[in-house]
């Protein structure tokens, strides 16, 4: 198993040499298994492991003893461990969700967190193949799109965060046997035998019944039809990117114009990855939006008439005005900001009036070049512990912009950018030192500009804020 989990990693190029990484550890077989055979490689890859426990507080004393059982595994491995313990019935109630959408919530949100507070720049996470299975099968059973059925990806980036699974490629009976070989010993979680929770009525009820009665070989059937999808998925989104480019007039910041004949003879398909994308862009999620809103646009793409709207969740809103379609943040929350906002650094900052939230992430090294226009980078340690902040213009403002010489005044640059005049006194600006540093989304200045020489990096990325 040891050899396959390294393929794993070198064909996803899952872990570097240097990492530092946070192992999410149940004490269930699937992650002790995972922490065993990182420890394994950890020398070879040159690692830095800790181990990241949550405690839900849902099996009182049983998942208390988890917690205990891995803090003291985790320390005869010289391992640094993290344990948090919550009380997720009441985080489900708060919130309206079920256990198991407020468990997940809790469990990412505190791991991430610690991540961030170790210096750690990866989580790995035990999902295998088994779970792959059952997530492409709960989804498929509770509607969602060709996305949702290739399941869970071998990697992906959480805010800075890489998120990995290296077990995905591995069955449920090889980690149970690999216990069993090496002596591994690990908990039992009683609540996965439970069919109170959809996910166990998939593995104990519905999987079981599909194997027997109609394919034996139902678990790689469906593990070979997410492996299928998402090869066509990823092509699919690399055309959806495209076919935005070819139909994209403006791009501003909480807004895309588009052109409404352009996006009409597009297929169908594509139509609506172009619109989720759009709606990713802008809010920085697709979880809230679902088939209703994108036929919902589409259909408004597709009338006649000349002028027309629909106002979507999150204070999103869809407009035509004759042959164009705008996609945006609703202006009645995009206010004038009357003050200077300081950023939490690192960490998240909504600032409501201008319908925005900053992210800002530290990261070692020099990573100069930005994801997107709404990503700004800056040399951490030049910054010197200036707080940045951010307002909107005031008289006379200027910007010392980079790769030019001398000063360009702010309405100049506006004009240049054709921000429509309604737009420009709201238009979020990032000050360090009295200085703007960066017109969000246009243009960037001069200071603390990310060199060769960089230690640490710092990431700004602007989104619309959920609201």
């Amino acid at each position: 198993m040891l050899s396959k989990v390294k393929c794993t990693i070198e064909e996803h190029q899952l872990l570097a040499s240097g990492d530092h990484v946070l192992v999410a550890v149940s004490g269930g077989p699937d992650s002790m298994v995972l922490l065993s055979l990182l420890k394994q490689l950890a020398a070879e890859l040159s690692l830095t492991l800790a181990v990241g426990h949550v405690e839900h507080g849902l099996r009182g004393e049983e998942s208390r003893a988890d917690a205990a059982f891995v803090k003291e595994y985790a320390e005869k491995l010289n391992l640094p461990v993290h344990i948090g313990s919550f009380d997720v019935p009441s985080v489900a109630r708060e919130k309206g969700l079920s256990f198991e959408v407020a468990a997940r919530e809790v469990r990412y949100k505190y791991l991430w967190e610690t991540a961030q507070s170790i210096g750690a720049n990866t989580i790995a996470f035990a999902h295998h193949a088994n779970d792959q299975v059952e997530t492409i099968l709960m989804r498929f059973l509770r509607g969602t799109s060709l996305t949702g059925l290739t399941g869970i990806p071998i990697s992906r980036e959480m805010e800075g965060i890489r998120i990995i699974r290296p077990l995905l490629y591995i069955w449920r009976d090889e980690i149970e046997s690999y216990c069993r070989k090496e002596g591994i010993s690990y908990r039992t979680d009683s609540s996965n035998m439970s069919v109170i929770y959809f996910r166990n009525k998939i593995r104990l009820n519905l999987l079981p019944h599909l194997e027997h009665e109609y394919n034996k070989n139902i678990h790689k059937t469906i593990y070979q039809l997410g492996e299928i999808l998402r090869d066509e998925d990823a092509y699919m989104e690399q055309e959806a990117a495209k076919a935005l480019e070819r139909v994209a007039l403006e791009r501003k910041p909480g807004r895309y114009t588009l052109d409404n004949d352009a996006i009409r003879m597009l297929p169908i398909a594509l139509q609506r990855r172009v619109i989720k994308l759009i709606l990713y862009y802008l809010s920085g999620h697709t979880r809230e939006w679902e088939s209703v809103h994108i036929e919902g646009i589409r259909k408004l793409i597709q009338s006649d008439a000349p002028n027309a709207e629909m106002d979507l969740a999150h204070h999103m809103r869809v407009y035509r005005e004759y042959r164009l379609i705008h996609i945006a943040c609703q202006e009645d929350q995009r206010l004038k900001l009357s003050q200077e906002v300081s950023l939490a650094i690192p960490g998240d900052t909504d600032i409501p009036e201008l319908g925005i939230r900053v992210k800002a992430r530290v990261i070692d090294g020099a990573h100069a070049k930005p994801d997107s226009r709404w990503e700004a980078r800056f040399d951490f340690d030049e910054l010197g512990g200036h707080p940045l902040f951010v307002r909107t213009r005031r008289e006379g403002d200027i910007i010392r912009p980079y790769g030019m010489s001398g000063t360009k005044k702010i309405k100049d640059l506006f004009i240049e950018a054709k921000v429509p005049r309604r737009e420009r006194d709201r238009w979020p600006l990032l000050i360090w030192k009295d200085q703007i540093e960066w017109v969000i989304g246009i243009r960037r200045g001069r200071g603390a500009v990310v060199t060769p020489n960089t230690r640490r990096t710092l990431c700004i990325r602007v989104t619309l804020s959920r609201g």
